[in-house]
């Protein structure tokens, strides 16, 4: 299973785009389109972790998908364009922009970028409330209902199912958990993130009908929505 997060980058710079997916390829999975209408259609269409986004594109404008996906979405989202002056950069921040770098720039920048953008949104997001199958969590209230039955989950045991629910199918390695939910890094004999993981799959497994966890040789945990994976 590919675990490297998926970008879709938008641009209509042809060379650019086949330069950063060759540069990128160790570490992120990147999808390419060149017009604002296909972007659109791919936010439909495809799940992605984050969205590198020209602003002066062929059809519709990035600035236009850019509020388009902000109506239900809190995809992160960098601004990537030759329109770096303060007011165009304030101008996509104001729409909801979580970066904004300007052409011409280095790769190494954009991927430091892409990495920090992708911490602060897998740590700090925090959305309304996560379904999957009959398990519903309501981060910001540390609340959970299994078939609209409320189950008592610790603390820690939510941030992490918050976590695995929000990257169904995905790993989510063991550092990112205990960084996340138990706010601290994982030191080398630290077994806490495997003892709240147990803890929670013996609560799920209790019910039918939800995602079960199970581990990911050499890359952590992940949520599987087949309730008869092991």
């Amino acid at each position: 299973m590919d675990s490297r997060p998926h970008l879709l980058l938008v641009d209509d710079d042809e060379e650019l785009t086949q330069m950063l997916d060759e540069f990128f390829a160790d570490e992120f999975r990147l999808s390419v389109c060149h017009d604002g209408n296909e972007a659109l259609e791919r936010m439909v269409s495809s799940r992605h972790d984050l969205l590198v986004l020209d602003v002066m594109l062929p059809g519709v404008d990035g600035l236009t998908v850019l509020q388009q996906v902000r109506v239900d979405s809190r995809l992160p989202i960098i601004m990537l364009t030759a329109m770096g002056g303060d007011r165009d950069r304030i101008a996509g921040l104001d729409l909801g922009a979580d970066d904004y770098l300007a052409k011409p720039f280095n790769p190494e920048e954009l991927r430091s970028r892409i990495k920090a953008v992708l911490r602060r949104t897998h740590c700090v997001e925090s959305p309304a409330s996560l379904q999957i199958q009959g398990l519903t969590l309501i981060p910001d209230s540390l609340q959970a209902f299994i078939s609209d039955e409320p189950v008592a989950f610790t603390a820690a045991e939510i941030r992490m199912l918050e976590l695995l629910m929000r990257s169904p199918g995905k790993p989510v390695p063991r550092e990112q958990l205990s960084r996340c939910a138990l706010g601290r890094s994982l030191s080398l004999h630290d077994r806490s993130v495997d003892t709240h993981i147990s803890n929670l799959r013996r609560k799920l497994a209790c019910h039918e009908d939800v995602p079960q966890i199970r581990s990911v040789r050499a890359a952590g945990y992940q949520l599987s929505p087949d309730v008869s994976a092991p």
